[in-house]
């Protein structure tokens, strides 16, 4: 993986040219596909070689993400999250486990992860909307929210997760330590 860009930046709260919401709103999604990025760094290693076109396609997606993300913070001189060191961690070895267990498993992972971000997504859509100085980054959130929701998809038909209480448990623990990982990952 590339040099993350904002290691070579400082990055101060007074010289920020965004308010505050703008601010956690790209530090959040930029922690966010940084740590996407490992998690599915870790599915393509963990996975089958059946699989790995269709976990090497959503980690190309996730880095372009990442790297758009990446470039606003450096615009707008707003520091990254400092948990990225612990999301690249706990995403890789999430990711990687999930994937040695099953496909299936890992998919499960991708469907509940993901249907978390299409609604953090849409929640930043809709508080943009009326902001006419952010509609590009408005334009990128939704592009970004539907390339999201096509993993959703695609985790969903591997998933069936309607069948088996285990399975429906696993995706609630996913998608609550992911609502976790947001909340943050805005702040600190």
């Amino acid at each position: 993986m590339p040099k993350p860009i904002y290691k070579e930046a400082k990055y101060s709260q007074k010289y920020s040219t965004c308010n505050q919401e703008i601010e956690e709103m790209i530090r959040v999604n930029h922690a966010g596909e940084y740590g996407a990025t490992f998690i599915y760094r870790g599915q393509l290693d963990g996975c089958d070689k059946k699989h790995k076109s269709l976990i090497r396609e959503m980690l190309d997606q996730e880095t372009e993400h990442m790297k758009i993300f990446e470039k606003y913070m450096l615009e707008n001189k707003i520091r990254p999250s400092a948990l990225l060191f612990l999301w690249k961690k706990i995403g890789y070895y999430f990711g990687y486990f999930s994937a040695k267990k099953s496909i299936k498993c890992a998919m499960i992972s991708t469907e509940s992860i993901e249907s978390v971000i299409e609604n953090h997504y849409e929640n930043q859509i809709s508080y943009l909307k009326n902001k006419n100085q952010h509609q590009e980054l408005r334009n990128i959130i939704k592009k970004i929210q539907q390339e999201e929701i096509d993993h959703k998809n695609t985790g969903s038909e591997y998933s069936n997760i309607k069948q088996n209480i285990l399975d429906k448990a696993f995706y609630d623990f996913v998608s609550g330590f992911c609502k976790i990982a947001i909340f943050l990952s805005k702040k600190i």
